[in-house]
């Protein structure tokens, strides 16, 4: 009983964290960015095009994901 819960919690973040990667990657076709001109400065990522620009959002997301994934991978 416990694992099965473990595994819905694990899929509903994988849905989460999906979402927003995948909406990352696909913003050159809607014209998106990752972050807000009136908010926090962005910084470049540690890989990509030189173009790329982060917010906190996307670190908060990446650490999380990694942490999910160890998670999983502990189950």
């Amino acid at each position: 009983m416990a694992i099965e819960r473990l595994d819905l919690a694990t899929t509903l973040g994988i849905a989460v964290y999906g979402a927003f990667f995948i909406t990352m990657f696909a913003r050159p076709s809607f014209g998106g960015s990752l972050y807000d001109r009136n908010g926090y400065v962005p910084f470049k990522p540690p890989f990509g095009p030189e173009k790329w620009r982060w917010d906190v959002n996307a670190t908060a997301f990446t650490v999380l994901v990694v942490i999910l994934l160890a998670g999983l991978a502990a189950i």
